[in-house]
């Protein structure tokens, strides 16, 4: 089934040509807004699985704030942001910090629509490996996603390696090693290898005493 998407962004003529785009990339854009309230709304009737966001949607709510609404009602949801500004500390207000395992694009960056498919899909991994709820050590809560990680890690991959074999940015990578290492209730001490700790956590749920 294709991804179901919303695309939330104040300026018509870019919105117009987003929503073509995806659509051209068998992405279903389930619905479109310009304001922070119609996009909340539009969450509730159609239940999108990623958000694709401008920062700045004029006067009133942000797109950090629908995004925090969103991850709000909905741990899973994929959040991209795709804005004009480089560094989002350059939004008004104080608080600017992104949700968790968010995608940001800067919008002069993105010569292809695969860009934008590519985060879409990526944000969307990585919001499913989050759990903001459990943070006691019990390894029949990890998913397959940090199971395939943790393996990657006992083969010997480097960063670089997991995010050629999983389709994902080395940036994302590092955040679901730190994630992984923190739900197996690992310490990335001074003196000490998170890796070698996580492989042998991943050793003993194959049943083996040595990795």
């Amino acid at each position: 089934m294709p991804i179901k998407v919303l695309v939330v962004e104040n300026d018509d003529f870019t919105r117009f040509t987003l929503v073509a785009a995806l659509k051209l990339k068998k992405l279903n854009v389930v619905c479109e807004s310009s304001a922070a309230g119609d996009a909340i709304a539009c969450y509730i009737k159609h239940r999108p699985e990623v958000a694709i966001l401008d920062l700045d949607l004029g006067t009133g709510p942000t797109g950090l704030d629908v995004a925090r609404l969103l991850r709000k009602n909905d741990s899973k949801i994929g959040i991209v942001f795709l804005t004009s500004l480089e560094d989002p500390r350059l939004l008004r207000g104080k608080n600017t910090a992104l949700p968790d395992s968010s995608v940001y694009l800067v919008k002069h960056d993105i010569n292809t629509p695969d860009l934008i498919v590519k985060a879409v899909k990526e944000s969307l991994q990585m919001s499913n490996m989050v759990d903001q709820t459990k943070t006691t050590k019990n390894t029949n809560d990890l998913s397959d996603s940090y199971i395939e990680i943790m393996g990657l890690i006992a083969e010997g991959c480097s960063n670089a390696e997991i995010s050629k074999r999983k389709f994902i940015t080395e940036k994302s990578v590092e955040v679901a090693i730190s994630r992984l290492a923190k739900k197996l209730q690992i310490e990335n001490e001074p003196g000490s290898n998170q890796r070698i700790k996580i492989a042998k956590e991943y050793f003993k749920l194959k049943g083996m005493k040595n990795g």
